[in-house]
């Protein structure tokens, strides 16, 4: 009887520790799907910042040309160039804006990501510590 009540509880600890298996498992599942997401996301920042460095070269080529078009018609040019530096204030400011926004949420998304990471984690540790507790109880 005594081996029975042993073996009973011993098929009771392994039956648990699958579950606990599966659990960890599926954390880490969970845990996986949100470092692709934070991947994924680092990945579109850098793209953004990539066409950002693209603009900012644009840009130059562009004040290159404007200064070539300068020597070649410098009394025209002053009477254009207060347009056009308003222009490419406005442009620079445009750009510095969407550029602020879109990393404002990129930071945003990258720490509601990391926010949804630590929440698992805490959650998953709990999980394993209450676990851990039921389990020395049941042994005790």
């Amino acid at each position: 009887e005594k081996e029975e009540t042993y073996n009973q509880r011993v098929e009771e600890m392994q039956s648990k520790l699958q579950e606990m298996e599966i659990k960890c498992r599926t954390l880490q599942e969970s845990r996986n799907e949100l470092q692709l997401k934070y991947d994924s996301t680092s990945t579109d920042l850098q793209q953004v910042q990539e066409e950002k460095t693209t603009l900012v070269m644009t840009l130059k080529e562009l004040k290159s040309k404007v200064s070539t078009v300068e020597t070649e018609h410098a009394a025209e040019l002053e009477e254009l160039k207060a347009s056009l530096e308003d222009r490419e204030k406005r442009r620079l400011d445009d750009l510095v804006a969407l550029q602020q926004d879109s990393n404002k949420e990129y930071e945003r998304r990258l720490q509601a990501l990391q926010e949804q990471l630590r929440l698992a984690t805490d959650r998953h540790q709990m999980e394993m510590e209450q676990k851990e507790k039921d389990f020395q109880v049941k042994l005790t």
